[in-house]
């Protein structure tokens, strides 16, 4: 009996060091992501065209909210290139991003290049629909129009280590996506259902700004709006881009529209705390 209860306890230890070191995991990734966001990736530059680096997953609009305030606040600036790789992140913090980059735009009359490199996805092509010109890389990921919702269920690995837990609720979907729970098979149709309904409301929110934005029809936007991404010459060709080209091209048109020299404008002015 007490070698029994022995083994147990080590199970039970094992689970709580492997959780924990799940838990470590994912929060030493959010902070790294917001850590590394609102950075930009030159320093110096001509003040009359800023820059603003989304460089990362969006855990947190936070770091380039507070780059925003402070390109808003700059009375030199006349044109704004928002640097994108990023596979994307929460709903809501893109939401936020997309928000804020319009009211700039509102505000302060500045026209927004986005210039990508390797990735403009979900949420970080959320954000630059709301800029009035996208350049792309010829094969750069773009798009992925779409949602995900991740559910995980340890209800099994709990009974391996003899683990158990219990939901004390006041609605039926309370607990909807807890991981610890056996699902019947009633209740696992009633939870994608719930789950189903949330996020193909929230793609109805992503697909009518990214086309009011891109001035597409919503219909069209819809039919695109598969998840996958496209490659950059692909997205051109669709709507979802204007045109193919690099950094340095982003810079060129940024001189341009500041009424520069583009050949002596320099780099970009970061927007940065």
């Amino acid at each position: 009996m007490e070698a029994g209860s022995g083994q147990v306890a080590k199970k039970r230890k094992w689970l709580k060091i492997s959780l924990g070191l799940f838990v470590l995991a994912v929060i030493l990734s959010v902070v790294a992501g917001q850590r590394v966001g609102g950075k930009s990736l030159i320093d110096g530059g001509n003040p009359q065209i800023g820059q603003i680096n989304l460089v990362a997953p969006i855990f947190s609009a936070e770091p380039l909210l507070a780059s925003f305030h402070l390109a808003e606040q700059s009375e030199k600036l006349k044109v704004l290139i928002l640097r994108v790789d990023s596979p994307g992140g929460f709903v809501a913090s893109s939401q936020e991003l997309y928000r804020r980059v319009r009211q700039f735009r509102e505000r302060r009359k500045v026209p927004v290049i986005v210039s990508v490199e390797n990735v403009c996805a979900s949420g970080a092509y959320y954000v630059s629909a709301a800029a009035d010109t996208i350049i792309v890389n010829p094969g750069s990921s773009v798009g992925s129009i779409g949602v995900i919702v991740d559910l995980l269920n340890v209800r099994d690995l709990m009974d391996k280590f003899g683990v158990d837990a219990r939901t004390i609720k006041t609605g039926k979907y309370k607990d909807a996506g807890d991981p610890t729970k056996r699902l019947t098979q009633e209740e696992d149709e009633l939870d994608r259902k719930y789950f189903k309904g949330l996020i193909e409301a929230v793609l109805d929110q992503f697909g009518n700004e990214v086309a009011e934005s891109r001035r597409l029809p919503v219909d069209k936007v819809r039919r695109i709006a598969h998840g996958g991404v496209c490659t950059g010459m692909q997205a051109v060709d669709m709507g979802l881009a204007d045109t193919v080209g690099n950094y340095v091209d982003a810079v060129h048109l940024a001189a341009s529209l500041a009424g520069l020299d583009p050949g002596t404008a320099g780099s970009a002015q970061p927007c940065k705390r």
